[in-house]
């Protein structure tokens, strides 16, 4: 003979789980591991929250992990070293006030007991005496609320015909401990564990109960293969439910419940339909009269979208939470918050074995089952993938394809505007060929040329459409080579010389054409010229100062002479000034107007505003005149006749303006002059802005001075001091 243990658990889920949740675990040695003996556990969370189910579960299953996984041999030692670790996580299943916890750890080997209580569970060991059963409440000398989860471990034992009774603490309102020994005297213990799981079921309320019955006994070995003890169905099992129909009898004779009637009623309204059986025939609900068939739909629908709802409720809660655990997971390993980096891993490491063991402990069929499902899973992805990899270079290649095409189109039709002399569409189509080359998506080298062919194909008719000539200029005077510290800007024409002059050099150079010579002419006294315009007559050049002073230059006398000159406003920051009819027209950002100055002996009276109403000159970087007034802003030309602002565009210049220096014309000019150093370029426009011609030379860096000869059709470019001639068409 040996001794045995049986065991039988009970378990009944409460309404909504609100009140109180139950864990109920009990583990058997795997082979090899027998000398650990079992793992049982009782665990109620009063009032819990999802954290703290979560995080008890987790502490449970690595405990037990960590219990039959320790490397001591020692079974007291290694179930003390995995409760005192387990307690450095208390805080996260103690952490909520409301909540109480109660807990019942134990491991059953041979005849010894190690058990560890948190809280108050209802555990007791029932044994016989020499008269009458006794027991025995292991639970009652633990600490009422101890600081961490498991304060201590006991050790007993258990002797042959012991009963191990532990339930959830709230088991003991409904199940006396007397009452269970009367039980254990005359019934199996299955019947026993029947009859309180019967009992806890008809409480029907918010709380969770469960347990276990655990009783040692002695195990008779004898030839015959012994037939394991099951209990009589019509013997126990009737008795325990007519004693437990009983004691439900008399508890409502005593003290009968108030709403009885409704209450029944209440829970028959939303009962789930059952099918009776009664013998061996089946009898099913009918259906109500009047409840038709789409009724009995919208009824299905209905429950259909509530279920929908509540799973992708959990689903999107089950997301979060994971989501939430992987970021303090990952915070906690990074920076060792409370030193609790070794329970991280330690934890991850129960985790990942816990789910090797499960994979490696499933039988042959099931792990082919499972590989087949992985494989399946990944062909399936991978399908997917490559279909979707595949639909869109299909599309890449098609938009190529389309853009190519569109850009060929486009070139196409530029070159035909060329024919028709319609320079303005021809531009215009060209610029938007450019801006589709320009989505042309980068890859294969037969892609590079097919981009590079394109890009010639829409630079040899922009080459067409620029109207620009490459030309040999004749550099007429190097001025720094004469004067080392020379500044120039700006030039002017007058009388067989050119005038060179900035605002930061206090010398001004006049430039002799024929011969090349230098000569320096100091004004000091009148600062900062920025501005300057030889009238038609050139018997002079006026110049204007930034904060708008005026001055002459006299070609007899070489000499600088102040002019007086006032304004209708105090303060103006003058943006350029020319001269026509001997009138002198200031261009003022200030204030948004052209001043008009008629000439006095001393210079030029007080002024009178020319425009009707003042505009926005920001960005004004000169003016020139031929009658009408023509303003050079950073990237436009604006007209003004009278006054008036006058529709003015420009048609067929590519690339568009970009910040150009200097205007001129006169009114006997056909042509608008523009000079630009960021392209290198003087640009030919007729009076209605349309592109006549362009002019560039290797020479040149960064043109800033124009003067135009008309009599001789020549044009003077200053340039970093360098004085260049080009004979224009």
């Amino acid at each position: 003979m040996s001794d045995s243990f049986e065991l039988f658990e009970f378990f009944v889920e409460g309404r909504g789980r609100k009140g109180s949740h139950v864990l109920l675990h009990i583990s058997e040695p795997s082979p090899g591991e027998e000398s650990r003996g079992h793992f049982l556990a009782v665990c109620e969370i009063e009032q819990p929250s999802i954290q703290q189910v979560e995080h008890l579960q987790k502490m449970i299953d690595d405990i037990e992990f960590g219990y039959y996984d320790a490397v001591e041999e020692d079974s007291i030692l290694a179930f003390e070293r995995r409760l005192e670790f387990m307690n450095r996580r208390s805080r996260d299943i103690l952490g909520e006030s409301r909540s109480r916890v109660h807990c019942f750890l134990a491991v059953v080997r041979d005849d010894k007991i190690l058990f560890a209580v948190h809280g108050a569970p209802f555990a007791h060991v029932l044994y016989k005496g020499k008269q009458h059963w006794k027991d025995i409440n292991i639970a009652e000398q633990s600490e009422a609320t101890p600081p961490l989860l498991f304060s201590s471990v006991t050790e007993g034992s258990l002797a042959t015909d012991d009963f191990l009774f532990v339930s959830s603490a709230h088991v003991e309102d409904y199940v006396e401990i007397s009452q269970l020994q009367k039980l254990l005297e005359s019934r199996p213990v299955a019947d026993v564990a029947a009859y309180v799981q019967k009992t806890l079921e008809s409480l029907k309320d918010s709380h969770s109960y469960g347990g276990f019955i655990l009783h040692k006994y002695v195990k008779r070995v004898s030839a015959k293969t012994p037939m394991p003890y099951r209990g009589t169905d019509h013997g126990s099992h009737r008795s325990i439910q007519e004693l437990r129909e009983t004691q439900s009898t008399t508890d409502e004779t005593l003290s009968p419940p108030v709403f009885k009637g409704v209450h029944a009623a209440f829970f028959r309204l939303f009962a789930k339909p059952r099918t009776h059986v009664k013998g061996h025939r089946r009898t099913s609900r009918s259906v109500k009269k009047g409840e038709s068939g789409s009724e009995q739909l919208l009824v299905i629908i209905g429950r259909a979208i509530v279920v929908g709802l509540l799973g992708l409720y959990q689903l999107v809660k089950a997301i979060f939470i994971a989501v939430a655990h992987t970021v303090k997971l990952l915070f906690l390993l990074i920076t060792n918050h409370g030193k609790q980096r070794e329970m991280v891993i330690d934890s991850l490491r129960s985790s990942l074995h816990s789910a090797r063991k499960y994979i490696f402990g499933l039988p042959l069929l099931s792990k082919v089952l499972f590989l087949s499902a992985i494989i399946l899973a990944f062909v399936f992805v991978f399908s997917i993938v490559t279909t979707r990899v595949q639909e869109k270079r299909v599309a890449e290649v098609k938009q190529y394809e389309q853009l190519i095409q569109a850009i060929r189109e486009k070139t196409d039709a530029a070159q035909a505007s060329l024919i028709y002399a319609d320079d303005e569409r021809a531009l215009m189509l060209l610029q938007e060929a450019k801006l589709l080359v320009e989505k042309l998506p980068e890859g294969s080298s037969s892609n590079m040329d097919n981009e590079n062919e394109l890009t010639e194909n829409i630079d040899s008719v922009l080459g067409e459409l620029r109207k620009m000539d490459m030309v040999d200029v004749t550099r007429v005077a190097n001025i720094a080579e004469s004067f080392p510290s020379a500044i120039t800007k700006s030039l002017e024409i007058i009388d067989g010389k050119l005038i060179a002059f900035s605002p930061g050099d206090e010398q001004l150079y006049s430039v002799e054409i024929s011969t090349g010579r230098v000569d320096a002419h100091p004004h000091g006294t009148i600062p900062n010229l920025s501005f300057s315009f030889t009238p038609k007559e050139e018997d002079r050049v006026i110049f204007l100062t930034a904060s708008g002073n005026a001055a002459a230059y006299d070609p007899l006398s070489r000499g600088i002479i102040a002019k007086e000159i006032s304004y209708p406003i105090s303060d103006v920051r003058p943006a350029g000034a020319v001269v026509y009819n001997t009138r002198l027209y200031v261009l003022d950002r200030l204030s948004g107007q052209i001043y008009r100055h008629s000439p006095t002996q001393t210079g030029f009276d007080r002024g009178g505003t020319w425009l009707k109403e003042a505009t926005d000159f920001a960005d004004a970087l000169g003016l020139a005149i031929d009658g009408d007034i023509f303003v050079l802003g950073a990237n436009d030309v604006r007209k003004f006749t009278k006054g008036v602002a006058q529709p003015f565009s420009l048609s067929g210049l590519d690339p568009e303006l970009d910040h150009p220096s200097s205007i001129w014309t006169y009114s006997d000019v056909a042509s608008i002059y523009i000079l630009e150093a960021a392209n290198r370029r003087l640009i030919v426009l007729d009076k209605t802005g349309k592109l006549v011609r362009q002019y560039t030379s290797l020479e040149w860096t960064s043109p800033t001075g124009l003067a135009i000869d008309t009599q001789h059709g020549i044009a003077y470019i200053l340039d970093s001091n360098n004085v260049y001639s080009l004979r224009l068409q």
